[in-house]
């Protein structure tokens, strides 16, 4: 349970759950968090147990190369150069670039959010003594679904319509995670209903691809009728 809910109130505020598909996350990565942060597995079960609003996370670090030192340089010293920075502004070895989706809106997290896995992941029980645990949220790449369909005759029209637009909301629904693509043969499947005929889909018109600390949010789902048969 997320909140609990009341009677007592009008209108009656109903309690509040957390999803069946995060729970069973959650629930698979239930032995990392016997771990301290250090493993990726545990920084993304400590990370979602920090906030039921967080809905996904990515955890990654910089990488670096040593670099080659002019001649006459000290023999105690050596130079890195970063050759992935993991999304982080001035990476250092040792951090830990951990990535939130929220629940809630777009799914960009707020400050508020962020800081409380932060100092969730910061509990010396959690994190390990030489990772420099930084918090971020995931970018979200917008678009907007456009559909229109043709209809076999002697549908519901209307009823087609609606059905495709709460089926698509809904495989979008399963779909707001990091790293997750949206095909353009997924959504033409989606809104393939029965009774539908063809599929014009006017956007997106290409796929929307993300990266690992990505996520995609589809602003609106517009959906209409082009005619019977056609």
């Amino acid at each position: 349970m997320i909140a609990p809910g009341s009677d007592t109130v009008i209108p009656p505020v109903p309690a509040q759950y957390e999803s069946d598909e995060r729970y069973r996350e959650r629930i698979r990565l239930a032995l990392e968090g016997f771990s301290t942060a250090g493993p990726a597995g545990a920084y993304v079960f400590h990370a979602m147990k920090a906030s039921p609003k967080v809905r996904d996370v990515y955890v990654s670090a910089p990488e670096f190369e040593r670099a080659t030192v002019a001649d006459g340089t000290a023999t105690s010293a050596f130079v890195l150069n970063c050759t992935s920075d993991a999304g982080l502004s001035e990476p250092m070895p040792g951090d830990v670039a951990v990535t939130i989706l929220s629940d809630e809106g777009s799914g960009l997290a707020s400050d508020a959010l962020l800081n409380t896995v932060q100092t969730y992941l910061n509990q010396d029980e959690i994190r390990p003594l030489t990772d420099r645990v930084r918090v971020k949220p995931a970018l979200i790449r917008s678009f907007t679904i456009n559909a229109r369909l043709y209809v076999y005759p002697g549908m519901d029209s209307n009823a087609i319509k609606q059905l495709a637009i709460d089926t698509t909301s809904d495989w979008l629904s399963e779909h707001r995670k990091l790293g997750h693509d949206i095909s353009l043969s997924a959504l033409y499947a989606v809104l393939h209903r029965e009774g539908v005929q063809r599929v014009e889909l006017l956007e997106p018109q290409w796929d929307i691809t993300v990266g690992q600390d990505e996520a995609a949010y589809c602003t609106s789902i517009a959906v209409d009728i082009g005619g019977e048969h056609v």
